[in-house]
């Protein structure tokens, strides 16, 4: 696959033709290579993966009642590739190597106007060299063993003004499953469950980052689970307990670079605890009515007491929540320990009653559903700009199929109360503030109502 990215400005014709990051004197400006599409800002991959994988199970009936299950997988993944980036800037004070006042000034910028030229400044947002230290300036990266998935140092193209360097990395596990059910009789099954999952690492690629390799995920899953029927079978429950242990849970956040815009790239959490109970009834008080309800609680928690993350919402960590302790000072970096995983609500629950009418041309059902979904945080920083509230939703469906099953015809009408619902939030800093102060929300669809025909050709 190939992902290239790229912010231009064509109006901008000093874009066209910048120079390297040195003192620009008159007369010391060092043309580089040109850049026909007056880009900014510039990305690109070209990976390609391959997954190779192996999966046996078995199951033995011991007894007309007892059921063992067991599998084993193998899973080996492979990613490699190249990826690029030219970043230019023009106009900003901090790349242009000469004071605007005091000794040795040549005056502010604004004085040269249209003849100031842009600066190609990729060098200076990347360790071409190799292993880069704290500061990841070329300045501060050493020739040393390159980091995880890095196959080369990266190379300049002189023809197009590219950063290049080789990605590459393999991974593997043999992961499984073992299992127990138990039916004492037709209307009850009762069973307990142990997997181990497993999730190929990645890069984070185009932007030439520090360290670009992804860790692969790990998962035990531990699960305990009755299914019953009660009440002349009138009423059946399915419930279940769960208890899942990450590690190297993969989680996307939002990272603002000094130059360019902010990109979303995936961190592994340390570990990452999940527990909970999922509760499913079925009720059929009389014939052709059901009510439905469902309920589930979930408590997710990363637990990593040693590395450390920057929120870009509050990149100085200034909040009194912040945990700065054991992170290097003044980087504004803080740890995430006990904070909830991002999008994962304590509760849950959807209601749903339908009933069907039945008469020689047809069957019609008509179904009305609600659901409820708790506020959930949308980051690993738990904070007030990052939470989304509470909201719930009424949907609505009528359905019409004929005698002999031919066609279908459906009305449906979705969130008909137009309510306002959060599929997610994020903070937005505005660049005079220190701390994130306003909310970005992405919304579910508003009321949308429409009619369905399916045909079915026997």
């Amino acid at each position: 696959f190939t992902q290239p990215v790229d912010f231009f400005d064509p109006q901008q014709t000093q874009l066209l033709s910048p120079v390297a990051l040195v003192p620009l004197f008159a007369g010391f400006r060092v043309p580089l290579a040109p850049n026909p599409t007056a880009n900014y800002y510039h990305i690109n991959q070209n990976m390609k993966a391959d997954s190779l994988a192996g999966f046996g199970q078995a199951d033995w009936k011991v007894t007309d009642t007892l059921k063992l299950t067991g599998g084993l997988r193998y899973s080996n993944d492979w990613e490699g590739g190249v990826e690029s980036t030219r970043q230019i800037t023009w106009g900003l004070p901090a790349f242009f190597g000469f004071p605007a006042t005091g000794p040795g000034s040549l005056g502010p910028l604004q004085i040269y106007g249209s003849t100031l030229p842009s600066v190609d400044v990729t060098s200076f947002l990347i360790c071409p060299t190799g292993t880069p230290n704290s500061a990841a300036q070329p300045t501060a990266c050493t020739t040393g063993p390159l980091a995880p998935g890095v196959k080369a140092a990266a190379t300049l193209n002189p023809a197009t003004g590219l950063w290049s360097r080789p990605l590459s990395a393999n991974w593997s596990a043999v992961t499984g499953t073992a299992g127990a059910e138990w039916t004492p009789n037709a209307d009850s099954l009762y069973y307990v469950k142990y997997s181990r999952g497993y999730k190929a690492g990645g890069f984070n690629t185009g932007t030439l980052t520090t360290f670009p390799e992804t860790k692969p995920e790990a998962l035990d899953a531990f699960e305990v689970g009755a299914k019953d029927q009660w009440l002349d079978r009138t009423l059946q429950t399915n419930i279940a307990v769960f208890y899942y242990n990450y590690a190297n849970m993969q989680i996307p956040l939002s990272v603002q670079p000094a130059t360019g815009p902010a990109t979303t790239q995936f961190f592994n959490m340390k570990n990452v605890v999940s527990y909970g109970v999922e509760l499913e009834t079925i009720w059929q008080p009389i014939e052709n009515a059901q009510i439905l309800f469902n309920y589930s609680y979930l408590n997710a928690t990363i637990h990593d007491s040693t590395d450390c993350f920057v929120d870009g919402e509050d990149p100085f960590a200034l909040l009194p929540a912040d945990q700065t302790g054991g992170c290097v000072p003044g980087s504004g970096a803080q740890k995430v320990n006990n904070q909830a995983v991002p999008e994962s609500p304590r509760n849950r629950v959807t209601i749903n009653g339908n009933y069907t009418f039945r008469f020689d041309p047809g069957s019609l059902t008509l179904s009305a559903t609600y659901i409820w979904k708790d506020r959930t945080f949308d980051s690993i920083f738990n904070r007030s700009y990052n939470l989304a509230p509470a909201y719930d939703q009424v949907d609505l469906r009528a359905s019409f199929n004929d005698i002999k099953d031919r066609y279908s015809i459906i009305l449906f009408g979705k969130n008909v109360f137009n309510t306002l619902g959060y599929d997610n939030v994020g903070g937005q800093r505005l660049s005079s503030q220190l701390i994130g102060t306003f909310q970005a929300f992405g919304l579910t669809p508003p009321a949308t109502y429409g009619i369905e025909l399916q045909v079915r050709f026997k």
